[in-house]
């Protein structure tokens, strides 16, 4: 019996590596799915099974009309002793109701309503909005922010939980605003904390949400196509105060939105074949909510000089030196140029407003960028060029005159240049050069009596260019994009070079 037991001993490892080699060699060439998969998938068909009871209408029902009980309300007295808030037990039941259950129906129709519903819930019960936002940070709940915000394919939804985040923050804010800054130690049984928590941590939720929300930028670039929602939520949460920027400001959020903002989001398809850009969303929400935390800072005005005109309730907070070297940045510039042109020119106008050393920057990249783009050809991207070039220019303080000087000197020599390289679409930056100088002359002496010494050469330069819109189509003359120069006498008055000061009628 014993030499059975130690034959069996033996053989039954042997058995065992035989059956298993044989069930791995039967998995791959069947095509069976690894057994980590097999679990995930059973895991979540038990999950389902489980949540398919909470799919009745009458449960619906229910939760509607617990949404809506407005039970006695309570005195602050009651409450202090320990009675229970019954609107902010209904806002957490409805909460986990709508967010684990709902937002997962095939029926989308009730989504708008429910979310509506917890809206009117929050506004009753501040502390309920506290538990939310505090949930929405960290803890066993603190899925439903990457979930409802990245992970959710519904656009109507995304936008319907951002919606409810901001209402919950502005409801509380009055009352949390000045805690903002105030921390206190962590517990080292709370093994929930983020990593990002060593030694202290936020006495608000609110700052709590916030490092969350900073903390997402890190993997948001794996769901760009899901990005909107989210940027969104970032820039209203920008627009509700000075309160909420100075903590976003404080920590480095200016310097990680750019980044974000100005990195190649590539988007690849299921064989790992990257997708045109096209599929990538405009990320104007998250430019503008940038451009909401820079004019909400002084820069380098003097400080009797008062805020500039684009500033954010009146421009009283710092930033960083490292967030401005990233706004100042050229790869910046030109991205957000390109692609927002008017958030380009409102945090231009203000970082240039009574500073000499911004303005230089600026003024220097966006007149050479404009330029730039007229080498070969002139491309799509000179008139946004143009258009930020000559909002920035509108900006009247005492180095406005400065400015037009670092401008108009540049643009009458790539005048002169594109009007004898004469190619097709060159009169593109012609008419918004001369249009700009026009303007600048208007309202500069300097720029006036620059365009008047050179008047002559205007005339000359200007009659050349109405001879060749004029017979460019002409096939005697090379058809479209041919170029002729008519005889000319230099020196000409302006009225026979197309009327007006300096031949400019013609334009």
């Amino acid at each position: 019996r014993r030499e059975n037991m130690e034959c069996g001993a033996v053989l039954v490892p042997v058995f065992a590596g035989r059956l298993a080699s044989r069930v791995r060699e039967r998995r791959r060439r069947e095509g069976w799915l690894p057994p980590r998969i097999m679990q995930a998938v059973w895991r979540e068909n038990m999950e389902f099974l489980l949540a398919k009871s909470l799919f009745d209408p009458d449960y619906f029902k229910f939760v509607w009309n617990m949404c809506y009980v407005r039970p006695l309300d309570a005195t602050a007295a009651a409450l202090s002793a320990g009675a229970v808030d019954h609107a902010a037990a209904a806002a957490r039941f409805a909460t986990r109701f709508v967010l684990d259950v709902l937002v997962r129906a095939k029926n989308r129709a009730p989504v708008p309503h429910f979310f509506g519903a917890l809206c009117e819930l929050f506004s009753r019960t501040p502390e309920g909005c506290r538990w939310f936002l505090t949930a929405l940070a960290y803890g066993p709940n603190n899925r439903w922010l990457k979930h409802l915000l990245l992970h959710c394919p519904h656009p109507r939804t995304r936008q319907l939980f951002a919606d409810l985040v901001v209402h919950c923050i502005a409801t509380i804010r009055p009352f949390d605003a000045a805690l903002y800054g105030e921390v206190e130690p962590i517990d080292e049984s709370d093994t929930s904390l983020p990593s990002y928590y060593r030694d202290v941590k936020p006495v608000s939720c609110v700052p709590m949400l916030l490092d969350a929300l900073m903390f997402l930028l890190d993997t948001a670039d794996n769901y760009i196509r899901n990005i909107q929602e989210y940027v969104y939520l970032l820039r209203e949460v920008c627009a509700l105060g000075n309160a909420e920027r100075q903590y976003i400001i404080e920590r480095e959020g200016v310097a990680k939105m750019v980044d974000f903002y100005t990195a190649d989001h590539a988007a690849y398809d299921f064989r790992g074949t990257r997708v045109m850009s096209a599929a990538v969303p405009s990320l104007k929400s998250l430019a503008e909510a940038i451009s909401l935390l820079v004019r909400a800072c002084r820069q380098g005005a003097p400080r009797d000089a008062g805020a500039s005109p684009d500033s954010v309730e009146g421009g009283v907070l710092e930033l960083s030196v490292r967030s401005q070297a990233k706004i100042l940045n050229k790869l910046f510039q030109e991205h957000v140029i390109t692609e927002d042109p008017e958030v380009a020119a409102a945090i231009f106008r203000h970082l240039c407003y009574m500073d000499l050393e911004a303005s230089s920057r600026v003024i220097g990249f966006v007149r050479d960028g404009a330029i730039r783009h007229t080498t070969s050809r002139v491309s799509a991207n000179c008139r946004q060029f143009m258009s930020v070039l000559q909002d920035v220019l509108r900006l009247r303080d005492p180095l406005f005159g400065t400015r037009v000087e670092w401008v108009i000197g540049e643009l009458k020599m790539r005048v002169e240049r594109l009007i004898k390289r004469g190619s097709v679409g060159d009169h593109v930056f012609l008419f918004l050069a001369i249009r700009l100088m026009l303007w600048m002359a208007v309202r500069s002496r300097e720029a006036f009596d620059f365009l008047d010494g050179c008047k002559d050469e205007w005339e000359d330069w200007m009659h050349d260019y109405k001879e060749y819109k004029r017979y460019r189509d002409r096939p005697a003359y090379g058809g479209f994009g041919g170029y002729y120069s008519a005889p000319r006498t230099h020196g000409t008055s302006g009225a026979r070079a197309g009327g007006g000061a300096w031949g400019f009628g013609g334009i």
